[in-house]
């Protein structure tokens, strides 16, 4: 019989943009939902950082994986939307730009 999943939500309160999702229980096809709407619920309340403390879990199944997984994907900023994906695709464009002098 599956433990009933459990989620709840904090905000530190020195760290208003994180997000901390304590899950416990069963993180099963059931459970996946919830929290992929809790992410993206706390995206939209204006959270940039969300922890999944995972203490509580006594069973994870794949689709609990796929649900991390699209937690990622909703937190995750687009190719080249980040900083430091900007900064290495400007260092890989000076990279190309210099090369080495032809022999003689």
């Amino acid at each position: 019989m599956a433990v009933e999943f459990k989620l709840t939500r904090k905000v530190p309160q020195d760290r208003p943009n994180v997000a901390v999702l304590h899950l416990s229980g069963w993180l099963d096809a059931q459970a996946e939902d919830q929290l992929v709407a809790a992410v993206q619920k706390a995206r939209d309340m204006g959270a940039e950082y969300v922890l999944l403390e995972l203490g509580g879990i006594t069973t994870i199944t794949s689709a609990g994986i796929r649900g991390i997984q699209k937690s990622f994907a909703i937190m995750t900023p687009k190719a080249g939307r980040s900083p430091a994906a900007s900064s290495f695709a400007a260092h890989r464009r000076r990279s190309t730009r210099c090369s080495a002098s032809p022999a003689s």
